[in-house]
């Protein structure tokens, strides 16, 4: 069985539960006392998925505005991004697009992204399913799952699937039908300023030998 690294992201405004997510999975833990995380921290965890032994690193990324252009540097080397908000709060929410953007502008192409609307063990709840899923769907978002770090329901899903879209075992609906189905044709250039070559086009004649020849009445024609 061959070994892979994985890194992926988790980004989201603060206080949505990404650390108690991280946790979750990784130690399968929680604590309601958890302190909100300052910069970014980090987590490893080993995992089978199809015929690969995956390296998983995780990298949990503060909320507060002031360590986004941090995040912005893990982006770059990642191959996977979970995008998390708190259902109870709308704000949260609203924060999705300009994390998108960030991701977006400094991610590498073909990044997978998952979304995940978090706490759904709460009352209290402003975010329906169908805001979160139109909303994946508008930003070409992989994937949306609903969590609750506090009772596990769901991370495991919802971090593995993630794992097996950057495998390639799960494909992405989003890439383009050409690109999965069709190969790239090799371009060709002519020089510049070259002249077109028209190619002479072949003309197919039809000769009736069984007509008879029409009688002109032109008189300057030749009656021979």
């Amino acid at each position: 069985m061959s070994e892979v690294l994985r890194k992926l992201v988790i980004a989201g405004d603060s206080a949505c539960g990404k650390s108690c997510l991280v946790l979750r999975y990784v130690e399968n833990t929680f604590s309601l006392n958890h302190v909100s995380t300052i910069g970014l921290d980090f987590r490893i965890k080993m995992l089978e998925r199809g015929d690969k032994k995956v390296k998983l690193q995780v990298w949990d990324t503060a909320g507060q505005e002031r360590f986004r252009a941090m995040a912005s540097s893990y982006f770059r080397v990642a191959q996977g991004v979970i995008i998390t908000f708190d259902v109870t709060n709308e704000e949260s929410f609203h924060g999705i697009n300009v994390w998108m953007r960030q991701i977006r502008e400094h991610a590498p192409e073909g990044i997978k992204i998952i979304l995940v609307g978090n706490k759904i063990d709460l009352d209290g709840r402003v975010v329906t399913r169908e805001m979160a899923e139109e909303l994946a769907e508008k930003l070409k978002i992989e994937q949306y799952f609903e969590t609750s770090a506090k009772s596990g329901e769901n991370v495991n899903e919802a971090f593995d699937t993630l794992v097996d879209y950057t495998l390639g075992i799960i494909k992405s609906k989003h890439e383009p039908e050409e690109e999965k189905t069709q190969p790239e044709a090799p371009e060709t250039f002519a020089p510049y300023n070259a002249t077109p070559v028209v190619e002479p086009q072949k003309e197919e004649i039809v000769v009736n030998l069984n007509k008879k020849p029409e009688k002109t009445s032109d008189p300057k024609a030749c009656g021979c």
